[in-house]
């Protein structure tokens, strides 16, 4: 991450603002520095509702502290931590807020009392207070959580689906018989624990049966069949998730779950392995399973950066730089081998759309001289022996014996520097930092159960991270996560969950500042990080957490934000408007796809090549951040 997430306290200032206000003005003084992402209120009594908004806060008073709150001790207000509540929380003395910034010193009070002044005395002015801030503020109460006897189904009238039903042997219906495409595959040992958590997160209340966030599920696992019974058991509540048993090869099996047709692959860690092989053969199931993917990729002629790139979870953290040494070895191969495909069909492009005309004229020589030259190193390329060819290419290139020599030490070197390397993350073995610097990890591809106990650790010195990190996952419908189903107190507030939205269109080669104001503004929307190279082909995307201010947006940049279920409901409306006349050149995020629609005789397609550089993240005035720009 570029940013670290802090809590801190708010000067007296803030107070009487709402929460869409304060984080505006929080963003303003500090040019962008500080986001505040939550805010923690503390168990009240009900003795003292409203006296402390009048009260005058004093300098002696410690920063609130996290504490655990009963459900069954009853108070007016209970303790909750709200992400992005908008206007529906108003700052007040004694609330705990979380902020994410470069540096913990910007997020301490004195200091954002400091930057509000200088910021006040340029002319500013501050927003005013008890007003609505927008026509978004007015958000109807949260849904009640559903009872637990319904089940997590997504019909309510669904029934329990028959253990049996949910076994399939290939990629189709049992009822209809009808193919399945666009689903998800899951690469798992079918543990109980995780596997109902991640079909859980999957079908959650918006993610109904036709709508864009709706896909099927196939878990391809190599289990004993006793084991996915027990695990069907507890997923048959759910509904077009399926369990698909697996006995040969990692890529023939794949194949049979019609991988060339899904929406994402994901392959989860082998728990089973950690109890009984320790060292690098810990995720050596997971590594087949990765290299028969990308052999897949090669085989049909896909982008290594494609939508079925998959998501693999891993035990050990440095297994993740075998991963990704061997992606960057194949974006590599596949860029060479896009190139000479494109060589070949600028060559023969100007013969082959030129449109068969009567002419007196024969056609020019040049055109004749060009094609038989083609044609001659094919067929004396196809005849002779191909390590001769490949001698003799080489050979033309070195003329001399000086060259080879330096050829020779170059490679010496190479190989000295990838023994220290090796050497190097032997010695680091359990080391966090360098797996999150690598471009695998930055690409959102890889997961390592040890960054959890990175996080434990940061707990203790940001209180209440761990809980935070819950709310902002698992918020629903704009109920906070850990909200009761017998409290009705909270009702009126809101809260956000992290989404993903792509740039609209009048904000491409703006500013991330204007963008993350204008979302702040109009629909109470938190902008918190990029998704930044999802439409470049043959380069790894990365994420960019809290861009500098200036940084420019383009097209195929995806915003991750924090909002409530209203808004996105508007934001995709205008989407669909958007989509109804889509751009004819706009990008596709399937990358698969791109060459085929790309005209290649225009002459955009010409002057620009197809790893064009994207525009780097700007530099930050106050210092650049550990992991700031890009990966590649």
């Amino acid at each position: 991450m570029a940013l670290e997430v802090y809590a801190t306290t708010l000067p007296s200032v803030f107070h009487g603002l709402t929460f869409s206000q304060a984080c505006e003005l929080l963003y303003n003084i500090s040019y962008g520095e500080v986001i505040l992402l939550a805010v923690y209120e503390q168990a009240s009594a009900p003795s003292s509702s409203m006296s402390n908004l009048n009260k005058a806060p004093t300098n002696e008073k410690p920063i609130p502290q996290l504490r655990r709150c009963s459900w069954t001790h009853q108070v007016e207000h209970p303790a909750q931590m709200l992400s992005n509540p908008g206007s529906s929380v108003v700052m007040r003395p004694g609330q705990l807020v979380y902020v994410m910034s470069e540096s913990k010193r910007l997020t301490l009070t004195t200091s954002i009392s400091n930057e509000l002044k200088a910021w006040l005395a340029k002319g500013n002015v501050l927003p005013t207070r008890g007003s609505k801030y927008n026509a978004m503020s007015k958000h109807p109460p949260p849904k009640p959580i559903p009872s637990r006897s319904t089940g997590y189904s997504t019909t309510e009238s669904a029934e329990t689906r028959v253990v049996e039903e949910m076994f399939i042997e290939e990629a189709k219906y049992p009822s209809t018989g009808e193919s399945i495409q666009n689903h998800i595959i899951v690469v798992s040992d079918l543990d109980i624990t995780s596997t109902v958590a991640f079909a859980q997160m999957l079908r959650l209340e918006r993610h109904v049966p036709g709508s864009s966030e709706y896909h099927p599920i196939i878990f391809l696992s190599w289990s004993s069949p006793k084991i996915a019974t027990a695990t069907c058991r507890e997923l048959r509540e759910f509904d077009d998730i399926f369990v698909m048993l697996a006995t040969g090869a990692s890529k023939r099996e794949l194949l049979r779950a019609n991988i060339l047709d899904a929406s994402r692959c994901v392959v989860l860690a082998d728990k089973s392995n950690i109890q009984n092989v320790d060292g690098e053969a810990v995720d050596s199931q997971t590594i087949f399973h990765y290299l028969a993917v990308l052999s897949i990729q090669a085989e049909f002629g896909m982008d290594t950066t494609s939508g079925l790139m998959p998501m693999v979870e891993l035990n050990m953290p440095r297994t993740m730089k075998i991963l990704d040494s061997t992606l960057k070895k194949r974006t590599a191969s596949s860029y060479q081998h896009r190139q000479e495909l494109d060589s070949i069909v600028m060559t023969t492009a100007p013969i082959s759309n030129v449109p068969v005309v009567p002419s007196d004229f024969p056609p020019s020589l040049s055109e004749q001289h060009i094609t038989d030259d083609a044609s001659d190193f094919k067929r004396k390329l196809g005849k002779g022996n191909v390590v001769k060819n490949i001698y003799l290419r080489g050979a033309d290139n070195i003329s001399t014996l000086d060259q080879q020599v330096k050829l020779s030490k170059r490679i010496n070197t190479k190989r000295t520097l990838i023994r220290r390397e090796l050497e190097s993350t032997r010695r680091h073995y359990f080391d966090v930092r360098r797996s999150a610097l690598l471009p695998f990890f930055a690409a959102g591809y890889g997961f390592s159960d040890d960054i959890f106990d990175n996080m434990l650790c940061q707990s203790f010195f940001t209180p209440g991270m761990i809980r935070l990190i819950y709310e902002l996952l698992f918020s629903e419908n704009g109920r906070p996560a850990a909200l009761s189903g017998d409290d009705r107190n909270y009702s009126s507030c809101t809260a956000s969950s992290i989404v993903q939205i792509p740039v609209p269109s009048r904000f491409v080669q703006r500013t991330f500042g204007e963008l993350f104001l204008h979302l702040l503004s109009t629909k109470e929307i938190v902008a918190i990080g990029l998704y930044r190279g999802t439409g470049t082909p043959y380069q790894l995307p990365y994420v960019a957490t809290g861009p500098d201010s200036d940084t420019i947006l383009v097209e195929d940049d995806l915003v991750f934000v924090l909002a409530h279920p209203n808004a996105l409901k508007t934001a995709k409306q205008t989407r669909q408007q958007q989509k109804s006349d889509p751009f004819p050149g706009a990008s596709s995020h399937n990358h698969v796809k791109f060459y085929e629609r790309e005209d290649i005789t225009t002459p955009t397609a010409v002057k620009e090549s197809p790893a064009t550089s994207l525009p780097p993240l700007a530099a930050n005035p106050r210092g650049a951040a550990l992991f700031r720009g890009n990966f590649n």
